[in-house]
């Protein structure tokens, strides 16, 4: 199960248009990107992206693998808590 989401925004002088798709299976999600030029809309370029999204879950287990204690999950660099809308996650651990 998953989902995808079709988009379209401006950036400078181009207009992109991305195809994004989430796996909650495999935690993958994949996006292809086409870019075209904003004033004639003629193709520039077109990039496919995969990424693997880990779970805090996941990278809790892998941390401890590796003899590391996360202590604190922060959702951005001004020190948030992470929560599952935050921008990024970054992970203080100490070793064990």
């Amino acid at each position: 199960y998953g989902g995808k989401l079709d988009t379209w925004y401006e950036v400078g002088n181009y207009v992109i248009l991305e195809s994004i798709t989430y796996d909650f299976g495999d935690g993958h999600v994949k996006s292809k990107r086409i870019l075209l030029a904003k004033n004639t809309y003629e193709l520039v370029a077109e990039r496919e992206f995969n990424i693997r999204i880990y779970t805090p879950w996941e990278l809790r287990k892998l941390l401890h693998n590796y003899g590391l204690k996360p202590i604190k999950f922060l959702g951005d660099y001004n020190g948030n808590e992470f929560n599952v809308r935050s921008p990024r996650m970054i992970i203080i651990a100490i070793k064990e």
